[in-house]
Protein backbone atom coordinates (compact mmCIF):
# COMPACT_ATOMS: atom_id res chain seq x y z
CA UNK A 1 0.00 0.00 0.00
CA UNK A 2 3.17 2.34 0.91
CA UNK A 3 4.40 1.91 -2.79
CA UNK A 4 0.74 2.92 -3.86
CA UNK A 5 1.10 6.19 -2.20
CA UNK A 6 3.97 7.41 -3.08
CA UNK A 7 3.20 6.56 -6.88
CA UNK A 8 0.38 8.55 -6.85
CA UNK A 9 2.07 11.37 -4.52
CA UNK A 10 5.28 11.24 -7.39
CA UNK A 11 2.23 11.37 -10.34
CA UNK A 12 0.95 14.40 -8.90
CA UNK A 13 3.86 16.21 -8.14
CA UNK A 14 4.73 15.37 -11.86
CA UNK A 15 1.41 16.58 -13.20
CA UNK A 16 1.72 20.35 -10.82
CA UNK A 17 4.30 20.73 -13.27
CA UNK A 18 2.47 21.27 -16.51
CA UNK A 19 1.92 24.85 -18.28
CA UNK A 20 -1.67 23.23 -18.98
CA UNK A 21 -3.09 22.74 -15.45
CA UNK A 22 -4.85 26.17 -13.93
CA UNK A 23 -3.66 27.89 -10.78
CA UNK A 24 -6.34 26.83 -9.05
CA UNK A 25 -6.23 23.07 -9.44
CA UNK A 26 -2.11 23.30 -9.32
CA UNK A 27 -2.91 24.06 -5.69
CA UNK A 28 -4.96 21.49 -5.06
CA UNK A 29 -2.81 19.56 -6.56
CA UNK A 30 0.23 20.22 -4.59
CA UNK A 31 -1.64 20.13 -1.27
CA UNK A 32 -2.42 15.83 -2.38
CA UNK A 33 0.66 15.52 -3.16
CA UNK A 34 2.23 16.24 0.39
CA UNK A 35 2.89 20.35 0.31
CA UNK A 36 2.23 22.41 2.94
CA UNK A 37 0.29 25.33 1.30
CA UNK A 38 -1.55 28.41 1.85
CA UNK A 39 -2.85 31.06 -0.36
CA UNK A 40 0.39 31.19 -2.30
CA UNK A 41 0.93 31.21 -6.17
CA UNK A 42 3.14 28.55 -7.87
CA UNK A 43 3.85 28.74 -11.20
CA UNK A 44 4.18 26.15 -13.72
CA UNK A 45 7.01 23.98 -13.98
CA UNK A 46 8.01 23.30 -10.25
CA UNK A 47 10.22 20.09 -9.72
CA UNK A 48 9.46 18.80 -6.49
CA UNK A 49 11.34 15.62 -5.78
CA UNK A 50 10.00 12.72 -4.74
CA UNK A 51 10.92 12.84 -0.84
CA UNK A 52 11.22 16.68 -0.13
CA UNK A 53 9.13 18.14 2.44
CA UNK A 54 7.54 22.03 1.52
CA UNK A 55 5.61 24.37 3.79
CA UNK A 56 4.76 27.49 1.70
CA UNK A 57 3.04 30.31 3.45
CA UNK A 58 0.64 33.13 2.65
CA UNK A 59 1.31 35.57 -0.01
CA UNK A 60 4.46 33.80 -1.06
CA UNK A 61 5.53 33.58 -4.85
CA UNK A 62 7.55 30.36 -6.60
CA UNK A 63 8.06 31.69 -10.57
CA UNK A 64 8.17 29.42 -13.41
CA UNK A 65 10.84 26.53 -13.60
CA UNK A 66 11.66 26.50 -9.94
CA UNK A 67 13.79 23.24 -8.35
CA UNK A 68 13.26 21.60 -5.35
CA UNK A 69 15.74 19.09 -4.30
CA UNK A 70 15.04 15.38 -3.33
CA UNK A 71 14.64 15.33 0.19
CA UNK A 72 14.67 17.44 2.76
CA UNK A 73 12.49 20.23 4.49
CA UNK A 74 12.12 23.57 2.86
CA UNK A 75 10.23 26.39 4.50
CA UNK A 76 9.19 29.21 2.27
CA UNK A 77 7.90 32.22 4.53
CA UNK A 78 5.03 34.98 3.89
CA UNK A 79 5.69 37.26 1.30
CA UNK A 80 8.51 35.38 -0.28
CA UNK A 81 9.08 36.01 -4.21
CA UNK A 82 11.32 33.25 -6.48
CA UNK A 83 12.21 34.03 -9.17
CA UNK A 84 12.41 31.78 -12.44
CA UNK A 85 14.66 28.95 -12.37
CA UNK A 86 15.57 28.89 -8.59
CA UNK A 87 17.32 26.12 -7.21
CA UNK A 88 16.62 24.69 -3.64
CA UNK A 89 19.34 22.06 -3.15
CA UNK A 90 18.27 20.24 0.20
CA UNK A 91 20.52 17.49 -0.67
CA UNK A 92 24.38 16.64 -0.54
CA UNK A 93 27.24 13.98 -0.48
CA UNK A 94 30.16 13.90 1.98
CA UNK A 95 33.42 13.50 0.38
CA UNK A 96 34.12 10.29 -0.46
CA UNK A 97 37.72 8.21 -1.30
CA UNK A 98 38.91 9.18 -4.42
CA UNK A 99 37.43 6.29 -6.62
CA UNK A 100 34.20 7.97 -5.76
CA UNK A 101 34.10 11.38 -4.44
CA UNK A 102 30.28 11.30 -4.60
CA UNK A 103 30.08 10.01 -0.46
CA UNK A 104 26.83 8.98 1.42
CA UNK A 105 24.37 11.43 0.59
CA UNK A 106 22.59 13.57 3.45
CA UNK A 107 19.93 15.96 3.58
CA UNK A 108 19.29 19.14 5.62
CA UNK A 109 16.77 22.26 5.49
CA UNK A 110 16.37 25.56 3.91
CA UNK A 111 14.23 28.59 5.26
CA UNK A 112 13.49 31.51 3.32
CA UNK A 113 11.98 34.23 5.59
CA UNK A 114 9.22 36.63 5.74
CA UNK A 115 9.64 38.69 3.19
CA UNK A 116 12.83 37.87 0.94
CA UNK A 117 13.54 38.01 -2.81
CA UNK A 118 15.65 35.43 -4.72
CA UNK A 119 16.57 36.46 -8.02
CA UNK A 120 15.87 34.46 -11.19
CA UNK A 121 18.44 31.34 -11.08
CA UNK A 122 19.60 31.68 -7.43
CA UNK A 123 21.17 28.66 -6.07
CA UNK A 124 20.55 27.97 -2.34
CA UNK A 125 22.21 24.93 -0.72
CA UNK A 126 21.01 22.72 2.82
CA UNK A 127 21.34 23.90 5.73
CA UNK A 128 20.92 27.76 4.70
CA UNK A 129 18.46 30.47 6.23
CA UNK A 130 17.82 32.88 4.42
CA UNK A 131 17.04 35.89 6.70
CA UNK A 132 13.72 38.24 6.51
CA UNK A 133 13.60 40.80 4.07
CA UNK A 134 17.02 39.59 2.42
CA UNK A 135 17.33 39.81 -1.81
CA UNK A 136 19.49 37.25 -3.16
CA UNK A 137 20.70 38.31 -6.85
CA UNK A 138 20.03 36.73 -9.85
CA UNK A 139 22.58 33.97 -10.64
CA UNK A 140 23.66 34.28 -6.87
CA UNK A 141 25.09 30.79 -5.28
CA UNK A 142 24.19 30.85 -1.53
CA UNK A 143 26.23 28.38 0.71
CA UNK A 144 25.71 29.81 4.32
CA UNK A 145 23.06 31.59 5.87
CA UNK A 146 22.39 35.47 5.67
CA UNK A 147 21.72 38.21 8.16
CA UNK A 148 18.58 39.95 7.47
CA UNK A 149 17.81 43.11 5.49
CA UNK A 150 20.58 42.73 3.11
CA UNK A 151 21.50 42.34 -0.25
CA UNK A 152 23.46 39.37 -1.38
CA UNK A 153 24.75 38.51 -4.74
CA UNK A 154 27.58 36.61 -6.37
CA UNK A 155 29.21 33.16 -6.27
CA UNK A 156 29.51 32.40 -3.26
CA UNK A 157 26.93 35.01 -2.56
CA UNK A 158 28.21 38.02 -0.50
CA UNK A 159 26.66 41.30 1.38
CA UNK A 160 27.06 44.11 -0.71
CA UNK A 161 24.27 46.13 0.74
CA UNK A 162 22.66 47.06 4.12
CA UNK A 163 18.42 47.21 3.36
CA UNK A 164 16.08 49.47 5.05
CA UNK A 165 14.39 46.65 7.44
Amino acid sequence: MEALGNGIKGTLRKLQRSYLIPKSLRTRLLRLAGVDIRDAIVSPGLHLGPDVRVRIEPKAYINAGCFFDDAGDIHIGEYVHLGPGVTLLTTDHKIGAAKKRAGTPFSGTIRIEKGSWLGARAVVFSGVTIAEGCIVGAGAIVTKSTEPHGLYVGAPARRIRDLPA
